[in-house]
């Protein structure tokens, strides 16, 4: 934090001191040739100099403006997570949400931080506390306050390749060894709301000593973090129902939304599609491929996706418009899936076997 601020400080301590000298630069060439620019040396100087300043005091507010808008979790900020409650079990399912919401600054161990409030919003309408998380950020990390000291949750200094350790989440009492060893497989960026965000797509190497499998989506946007969750699920309670998995953020200067479903959307009675409505999908079991009929009198648009038994997100395709779909997934491993189709109307989910 005091490295950022130092840094933050320079950029805006550079921007007003070439300012000024842009100032200067100016009054003096109102005294010169009009394509001459003397300094106070006596030596001329291309009026090119002018453009230089110039270009070199945008370029350091810029550096202070991107600075500044990679703060994690400033106050306001607030996630939605999907849960769907026990997915394993027969149709129909229900599904809730879980916010997390910056509520207000603190100093812990002597370090200013955030305090997180969870709250989850179940499909009956019950509000329920869930507890709060401590978290700050230091230039390209972000940590999470666990077992009574901070410990890095994500961190985009690092290079593809680059191995790094993140802590369980919460203490399983299997093992005093709580680390996840993971492996940057690549870094970009993206846009979003205008803003340029750091990337990390990274996958795990090594379960804990605790033997516990926690994983993440495998991808980390800055400001945002994991797609998923915004720290490791257990594939343990994903079996159970409580995965969670990000429908959207926002905080006072950006807006991210991954799920076509409103952020705050309860759903109490979802039923499987069946074979008589306005989709028909087949054949089932599949092999590597997979067909929708879409039998809609309107033939609205479409939005398709495909989740794995834990809920993750393994395909999908929005706006679609064929009246005959046909989906090549060859690449899928054998198991269960769930199809989920929605339009301006209805939501509709399948379980297939891949075969």
């Amino acid at each position: 934090m005091i490295a950022k601020l130092f840094l933050q400080a320079t950029f805006f301590i550079l921007s007003v001191l070439y300012f000024k000298i842009y100032l200067q630069k100016i009054k003096t060439m109102k005294n010169n040739r009009k394509n001459t620019n003397p300094d106070s040396s006596g030596k001329i100087l291309p009026k090119v100099g002018k453009r230089k300043i110039l270009f070199t005091l945008i370029f350091a507010v810029v550096m202070q403006v991107s600075f500044a808008q990679t703060e994690w979790a400033p106050i306001g900020a607030k996630w939605y997570y999907e849960r769907v409650e026990n997915p394993m079990g027969p149709p129909p399912w229900k599904v809730g949400y879980l916010t997390i919401e910056s509520i207000k600054d603190t100093i812990v161990l002597g370090i200013p931080s955030k305090i997180l409030q969870k709250t989850y919003f179940s499909p009956n309408g019950d509000t329920i506390d869930a507890g709060t998380e401590i978290m700050y950020s230091d230039i390209d990390k972000v940590y999470h306050f666990l077992y009574g000291n901070f410990y890095v949750l994500y961190d985009f200094s690092l290079q593809p390749m680059d191995t790094f350790k993140i802590k369980e989440p919460y203490f399983t009492g299997t093992s005093p060894d709580t680390s996840i060893t993971l492996v940057v497989d690549s870094t970009s960026f993206e846009i979003i709301d205008g803003k340029v965000l750091k990337v990390q797509y990274h996958r795990r190497v090594m379960i804990p000593a605790s033997a516990i499998p926690w994983y993440t989506s495998g991808k980390i946007i800055e400001r945002i973090g994991d797609i998923n969750y915004m720290f490791p699920n257990n594939q343990l309670d994903c079996d159970a129902g409580n995965c969670l998995y990000l429908r959207c953020y926002s905080d006072s200067i950006l807006s991210y939304q991954i799920s076509y479903i409103p952020c705050d959307t309860l759903i109490g009675n979802v039923n499987e599609i069946n074979l008589n409505n306005n989709f028909y999908i087949y054949p089932n079991p599949i092999q590597d491929v997979l067909y929708i009929q879409n039998n809609s009198p309107l033939k609205s648009p479409y939005n398709l996706y495909i989740y794995n038994i834990f809920g993750k997100t393994i395909y999908y395709e929005k706006n679609i418009i064929d009246s005959n779909k046909k989906i090549k997934i060859p690449e899928l491993k054998n198991g269960i899936y769930v199809i989920q189709i929605n339009d301006k109307d209805y939501l509709y989910f399948k379980k297939i076997l891949k075969i």
